[in-house]
């Protein structure tokens, strides 16, 4: 019996390559810059993909704390800028991008780079440490990731 991708039964998009870069800051904001190729093959009817993150996380004692998130930049990998809508859901404490051209299809592999800033994803409250909380490639995609890649840089007092 031949091994099967987890692709091979995708009949529409999927992301080939993830690689996410988190630079922690000295005010406890995260700078995030994503490199997401993603492939659609022939798909009829595609724009673009959509990028959803959390702007509130639960914490330990069941409460919740709000990680608000500032897009600084969605562009292709060679920095031309993407179109996008951008949508806040008070209901699910989520922001949605949008990414694509609502008058344009694409197919075959498409390049984003999608690059934002979160307030409050460290964590204070042990004082025996500090925790980074957040979820590296989301919680929320369609799609199937065949690769992802993760650097987490720290302040070089915190390292």
């Amino acid at each position: 019996m031949q091994p099967v991708l987890a692709r091979e039964n995708v009949t529409d998009w999927y992301i080939q390559d993830f690689e996410t870069e988190i630079k922690v800051n000295k005010d406890s904001t995260l700078d995030i810059t994503e490199k997401i190729t993603a492939d659609c093959g022939n798909a009829v009817g595609k724009h673009g993909i959509f990028r959803i993150l959390p702007e509130q996380i639960k914490i330990t004692d069941g409460g919740t704390s709000k990680t608000p998130v500032e897009l600084i930049g969605i562009t292709d990998f060679s920095g031309q800028p993407l179109k996008y809508a951008e949508t806040k859901n008070r209901d699910d404490a989520t922001v949605t991008w949008k990414i694509g051209d609502p008058g344009k299809t694409v197919q075959g592999v498409n390049y984003y780079l999608v690059r934002y800033r979160v307030k409050n994803a460290i964590r204070f409250g042990n004082p025996q440490f500090d925790e980074l909380y957040w979820n590296l490639s989301g919680n929320f995609w369609d799609l199937e990731i065949d690769q992802f890649h993760a650097k987490v840089i720290f302040p070089p007092e915190v390292a």
